[in-house]
This record gives structure tokens, sequence and C-alpha cells, in this order.
């Protein structure tokens, strides 16, 4: 018998290993999702915790204010920085392109997101579901450090199945 509120499962994260770099990206879900649920806050801290015992000091939230608020969980910022972890709200409209406002602060925070890389520092990177556009600025990433766009595909498709299938994405990275 499972007691309400419990959970038998940890948030998964989907350690992407970068060649040559000590630090590493973790693909994961909002926290405190759960198959068919719209109120992500019971578990939420759970889920924190288990991405500062996967090692992340960093998380990369790219869904939408709106989207946070309906999931209940708009004050995921404070509570990621609760658990001493660097948060960028990098808001990415779901199924479609990033918006002018992200393009122009996307040159920062990329920096900052490679310099912690670069140091060791673990990142991570959700949006609800932790596929599209997560596995989209993951690709990005990978892409603006030098590596192969193909390549890039094929290690963010080795982790998420159904990231990078967006033909407007997929152009965008050039992967076509």
């Amino acid at each position: 018998m499972t007691m309400p509120g419990k959970r038998l499962d940890k948030l998964p994260v989907y350690e992407l290993n970068i060649p040559g770099c000590e630090g590493k990206i973790g693909l994961h879900p909002c926290p405190g999702k759960r198959e068919g649920d719209q109120d992500f806050s019971e578990m939420m801290e759970q889920d924190l915790n288990d991405l500062l015992y996967w090692g992340a000091e960093c998380c990369v939230t790219l869904m939408e204010s709106e989207e946070l608020v309906k999931h209940k969980v708009e004050d995921l910022g404070d509570k990621v920085s609760h658990f001493d972890m660097q948060w960028f709200h990098m808001p990415i409209p779901d199924e479609d392109l990033p918006n002018a406002d992200f393009e122009a602060r996307w040159p920062q925070v990329s920096k900052r997101l490679n310099n912690l890389l670069d140091s060791g520092c673990n990142v991570t990177l959700h949006c609800k579901g932790g596929t599209g556009r997560t596995g989209f600025i993951a690709a990005r990433l990978l892409i603006e450090r030098g590596m192969d766009k193909t390549e890039a595909e094929k290690l963010v498709k080795s982790l998420r199945p159904g990231a990078l299938t967006m033909p407007c994405r997929r152009e965008f990275l050039g992967l076509d």
C-alpha cells in the first residue's frame, strides 16, 4: 500500500556526458511532474533534492511562466535557490522556437553555462516533459561548444529519443 504524498521513484535525470568536459548536462522533466498530474508542487522539493544528489549546481527552466503557474510550481526559482543551485529562467513556447527576449539573453546565459560545465559543474535543463525544449537546448549547447551537429543530435537522441523532431527546431539547428 502506498502512502498519500509518498512516491517510490526518483526524478529521472538523463545524463549527457560531454566529450572533453568534466561537467555534465542533466535532462529531466519539470521537478514535481508525475503522469497525469497537473499539480507538480507536492513532489517538487523531493525532486530538487534528487537533482542536488545527482550533483546539479545549476538548473535551467525552459517552461513559460504561465506553465509554471498552471502546474503550481511558480516558486520553482526560489526553491532552486533554497537548494543552493543557480537558476536561469529561459522560457521557450512549447512546440515553438525561442522568442526575441530569449535570444537577447541567450549569449550571456550560454556563456555562463559553458563556464560552469568547463569548471566541472553539472547543469540541468528541463521543460515540462524533459524532451522537446530540453533536447533542443541541450543540442544547441553542444553545437555551440563545437560538436558536430550530427553527433550532437545522436547524443541527445540516445538519451531522449523523442527530442529534436520538430521541423522548425531542426532547421534552426541546421540538422536538415
